[in-house]
């Protein structure tokens, strides 16, 4: 009897460990691309590259738009670090024997107001690059906008929108 156990418990650990390898998933071929870690498949060039060719851009409009790129994403970074900051303040003071509510009722208002900041700072950017575009453009910007906010908006993160 031990012996027949023994034989199962192996036998599901190996058909578990078959399922757990990396390669062909239901039937669909997939490449290295699928392994490269989130943040490197949702490189910012990448985005602005589908934008430019949806949108049809100008080289003219390219660099207007490119320009902004960089100040908007150093500021979207600094959102970030500064929301996970607040975050493991709260985790900690949260684990404490005797939680301090007044202290973490803070923290909670404090990420609020990073996050509206965050979103301030999202919408002003996304104003500023359809200022640069024809009417067009506009209405094809605003329609990937919309279905970019159905899929969970640009959290190309693991976290917060950015």
């Amino acid at each position: 009897m031990k012996t027949r156990f023994l034989f199962i418990a192996l036998f599901f650990l190996a058909i578990s460990s078959i399922q757990a390898q990396p390669g062909n998933k239901m039937g669909k071929d997939r490449n290295r691309e699928d392994f490269r870690p989130r943040f490197e498949q949702n490189e910012p060039g990448d985005k602005f590259e589908h934008m430019a060719k949806m949108l049809e851009l100008t080289d003219e409009q390219k660099s207007k738009i490119e320009a902004l790129q960089t100040p908007h994403m150093k500021k979207m970074i600094a959102f970030r670090n500064q929301l996970g900051e607040k975050q493991a303040q709260k985790r900690t003071l949260m684990s404490a024997d005797k939680p301090d509510q007044k202290k973490i009722n803070a923290l909670v208002d404090e990420v609020s107001k990073i996050r509206a900041d965050q979103e301030k700072e999202r919408i002003n950017h996304g104003l500023t690059i359809k200022g640069f575009l024809t009417d067009d453009q506009k209405v094809k910007f605003d329609m990937m906008q919309q279905h970019n906010a159905k899929k969970g908006g640009k959290k190309g993160h693991n976290g917060p929108k950015g």
